[in-house]
């Protein structure tokens, strides 16, 4: 947070709430979506670097998820785009 600061006090007070949501976000998300799975032990610097930022996209059918595609050279899409759906469904 130090490093991010913001020269107005909106500013940093806008800084500091999205923050908090994505943190907030974050923990829903591996509660959610990686709790058994062998995914349950990564942090959260890991998730966003390793999970989070394996390039794809969701495929909604009448504002329903129909399905997850993501790079399927990826270590790690097979078993996330089970997460994922199980995240989006709300299962």
């Amino acid at each position: 947070m130090e490093a991010r600061r913001k020269h107005s006090f909106l500013g940093q007070k806008g800084y500091i709430l999205l923050t908090d949501l994505a943190h907030n976000l974050l923990a829903d998300f591996c509660h959610q979506a990686l709790a058994g799975t062998k995914f349950e032990g990564y942090g959260p610097k890991r998730i966003v670097r390793d999970l989070l930022a394996i390039p794809g996209k969701l495929v909604f059918n009448d504002k329903r998820l129909a399905r997850v595609e993501l790079l399927s050279q990826n270590q790690f899409s097979e078993a996330l785009a089970i997460c994922l759906e199980r995240y989006c469904s709300g299962g």
